[in-house]
């Protein structure tokens, strides 16, 4: 059950766990210290409760998780939040790819070991810098790291303190966009044959309302004790067992 993990560089790595699910799939989850999410489905469970989110080290065989099909469809979470955001959608992205472009280039220059140093000198808790420098990731969870990232990466303290801000604002249209997909998911769920779920351990789910690509329904099978370094774009994509 594990993946070849040779493909990704140090700058464009996170640990991952490979995790087996219904129907002979298999999918790669962040395994990290930070509290990463998935969104689970309880089949069954009173109105409210039928989605919920759980952290990827607490998932367990026997959980249902939720996951697009394929990829290169836009993460719903995303499209859902990029809505929210309306015409500020394109400045407030545009901040977020500049931190992380600026934080790119100075590990790039400094390497990841000499970055890791740089960073915990400046107060700033670094164990997660793969996770800083994936795509999705939007802001740390404390300020002072984010203010020395930036520093760091050659952002004034000015320019750091705004951009916090114009992240806190993408942080929150994330927290409407789950709110938005669980209430879309349970009442399209509500209408939907949950034999196959429980019978094959998968279901396909489709949202009109948002136009987005395909989602499915898996149940996880067993999930992989060890880790391994790969490309976030491998992340959360459902795969047959073996092509990873």
């Amino acid at each position: 059950m594990r993946p070849h993990s040779q493909e990704a560089g140090p700058l464009e790595s996170v640990r991952a766990r490979v995790y087996l699910l219904a129907g002979n799939h298999t999918v790669l989850l962040e395994a990290a210290e930070w509290a990463t999410t998935v969104l689970t489905v309880s089949p069954g469970a009173a109105k409210g409760e039928v989605i919920t989110s759980v952290t990827t080290s607490d998932l367990e065989p026997g959980d249902f998780i939720l996951l697009r099909q394929r990829t290169g469809d836009e993460d719903t979470l995303a499209m859902l939040a990029n809505k929210i955001l309306g015409e500020r959608c394109g400045a407030l992205r545009g901040q977020q790819q500049r931190w992380k472009s600026a934080l790119r280039r100075a590990v790039h220059l400094d390497g990841v070991h000499r970055a890791t140093r740089r960073l915990h000198e400046l107060g700033c808790n670094a164990n997660n810098l793969g996770r800083w420098l994936s795509p999705d990731g939007i802001r740390t969870q404390s300020k002072q790291d984010f203010t020395a990232i930036c520093l760091y990466a050659g952002i004034t303290e000015a320019d750091a303190g705004q951009i916090w801000v114009d992240m806190g604002v993408i942080h929150g249209a994330h927290i409407r966009a789950g709110h938005q997909m669980r209430e879309l998911l349970e009442n399209q769920l509500q209408l939907a044959d949950l034999a196959p779920l429980q019978t094959c351990g998968y279901l396909e789910v489709h949202l009109p309302a948002l136009d987005a690509g395909a989602l499915a329904i898996y149940r996880v099978e067993a999930k992989d004790r060890s880790t391994v370094d790969i490309h976030p774009s491998k992340l959360r994509i459902p795969q047959p067992a073996g092509r990873l």
